[in-house]
């Protein structure tokens, strides 16, 4: 055991508190250090002097000063115990600020997840029939025609739909076409009496070969008459009928679209030829079919080539019947006359509406407690990675504070 060991241990030495190894050491190390018998000698000195010394009373205001400090080390660590929390409050309100920039930057919604989210639709009256048209459901999928010669002459005949067309016939064949326009207006139309312009308007839908295809009428609490109406006219009087709209009254707003389905419908006609010339190759090949694997293998292909022409023909017939006759919604509404007067309350229907108010009021509260969890589960991955990178930052920035 070396010198500077035997020092440190001499005090524990005295005391007798060392192990028995220990103790064994550092007798064998003194009976041959003289140095180390010195200072073990020194101290034995110090220790029996200051067993001889008289004990020392303490001053009179020792007390109450151990007693004032005891009570100002008791606050400051109060004191320190709050601090030790600030640095995890500060860290959840940097977490929360950071979840809402990411979930700002990411565009996140929670409150649509889970299917919470409404859409709202404000439809205008001058919205007409869908734009495609109710299609015919067909065999979607292809029979297979293994070792058959139908399979090659099929593909042959499918083959025709992909012809190539130069730029110049294309250009040629597109400028040969009759363009197929729907027409479509809204006009809000204000006239002193309903009665008379409805009859107007229906005067003038026989004139000009059109017909009224829905009405819509009623009466506000004022008195008030206010309806719309779907005028359809054959495309070549649609601007006559706007001219005859406008002077059955003031017009307030007037709308006109044209909308052009030229390549629709011609794709559309010319998919149907090609249908048509497959489903006579069909035909023929059912009635020359050799046995019955080959008859039902036919005939499944043919059920799928006449559900696409049904398709295809009702979307004909949609945007033919739009062509020919264009929609004019009408929105007719008597004038308003500014006249203050006292209403009563309609008191028969209080109970019912206070109990729908109630009822809507704890539906409401529902919702927002259901999208309030939706949220917080919704946002719950962001919030935990946040968490921990700020924590980690945190720690290591503890670790080099207490290294240095």
């Amino acid at each position: 055991m070396s010198c500077e060991k035997t020092k440190e241990l001499l005090s524990p030495y005295i005391d007798g508190v060392l192990s028995e190894d220990e103790r064994l050491d550092i007798e064998d190390h003194l009976a041959s250090c003289v140095s180390c018998q010195e200072e073990l000698e020194d101290l034995q000195a110090i220790i029996n002097m200051t067993k001889t010394l008289p004990p020392v009373e303490p001053p009179l205001e020792f007390r109450s000063q151990l007693k004032e400090k005891l009570n100002r080390e008791a606050g400051k660590g109060r004191t320190d115990n709050k601090h030790k929390y600030m640095p995890v409050v500060g860290l959840l309100a940097v977490a929360c600020l950071m979840l809402f920039v990411v979930a700002t930057t990411l565009n996140v919604n929670p409150l649509t997840m889970g299917g919470m989210g409404s859409d709202s639709y404000n439809r205008t009256a001058y919205e007409s029939a869908p734009e495609d048209a109710p299609r015919a459901s067909g065999q979607s999928r292809m029979g297979t025609f293994d070792n058959m010669a139908v399979e090659q002459e099929l593909i042959e005949e499918r083959g025709l739909v992909n012809e190539a067309e130069t730029s110049s016939q294309k250009q040629t064949r597109e400028e040969s076409m009759e363009r197929k326009v729907i027409r479509r207006a809204y006009v809000a139309l204000e006239a002193t009496s309903y009665g008379e312009v409805n009859a107007k308007i229906e005067e003038m839908a026989m004139a000009l070969n059109g017909y009224i295809q829905d009405v819509n009428r009623r009466v506000d609490n004022q008195g008030i008459t206010r309806g719309n109406l779907v005028l359809r006219v054959p495309q070549a009087n649609f601007d006559k009928a706007i001219s005859m709209l406008e002077e059955m009254g003031k017009i307030n707003s007037i709308n006109i679209s044209d909308d052009d389905v030229s390549v629709q419908y011609y794709d559309t006609e010319a998919r149907l030829k090609v249908l048509y010339t497959q489903e006579e190759r069909l035909i023929e090949l059912v009635q020359g079919a050799q046995n019955i694997e080959e008859l039902i293998q036919v005939e499944t292909e043919l059920g799928r080539i006449r559900g696409e022409i049904e398709s295809l023909e009702s979307r004909i017939r949609y945007l033919s019947q739009q062509v020919n006759m264009s929609t004019i919604n009408v929105e007719i509404v008597e004038p308003t006359t500014a006249t203050a007067r006292i209403t009563a309350p309609d008191w028969s229907n209080i109970v019912e509406d206070a109990v729908a108010a109630f009822i809507m009021s704890i539906n409401k509260l529902i919702n927002y407690v259901s999208r309030a969890i939706i949220a917080v589960i919704g946002l719950l991955p962001l919030a935990i990675v946040s968490i921990l990178v700020l924590y980690g930052a945190w720690r290591y920035y503890k670790k080099r504070r207490i290294s240095k």
